[in-house]
């Protein structure tokens, strides 16, 4: 599972592409990394990030998992997405989150979005629960390749 660090830089900068694209290619050159099984997530911008990766570079990742996110999409991602997200969310508006993935999904794209009603932007390690979940499916996903 790969899950960046964006610097306060958006993910489409060139610092921010290469840092990610060479750990992945690193971890794959020196690890023991089945290629088919690599998933990128992350949490508020990180989450973005994965977005982001998801998008531009499916041909890297078997899956991603997005939290406390917003990422402006209409078109297909061709992985499958997890996304988690707080409907009290100070940050990024679940309705607006709701919107995007309801555009891509119109487009073939496989989401499963999950909306926890007590959760706000704030509240990070809350998320935990929600993750392990995510991490179940990411496992369901990877036995049916």
């Amino acid at each position: 599972i790969v899950s960046p660090e964006g610097e306060n830089q958006l993910w489409s900068t060139n610092n921010n592409e290469e840092k990610v694209l060479s750990m992945i290619a690193n971890a794959k050159k020196y690890w023991e990394v089945d290629p088919n099984k690599i998933a990128i997530t992350g949490y508020s911008n990180g989450g973005n990030g994965s977005w982001y990766f998801a998008e531009k570079h499916p041909e890297l990742f078997s899956a991603a998992i997005p939290m406390a996110s917003s990422y402006t999409i209409s078109k297909k991602i061709d992985i499958p997405v997890y996304v988690i997200h707080g409907k009290k969310d100070e940050l990024f508006d679940v309705s607006r989150t709701e919107k995007w993935i309801n555009k891509t999904k119109e487009k073939g794209s496989e989401i499963v979005f999950i909306v926890d009603d007590e959760l706000s932007h704030y509240q990070a390690c809350s998320y935990i629960e929600l993750l392990k979940d995510a991490g179940e499916w990411l496992q369901n996903i990877w036995k049916e390749q």
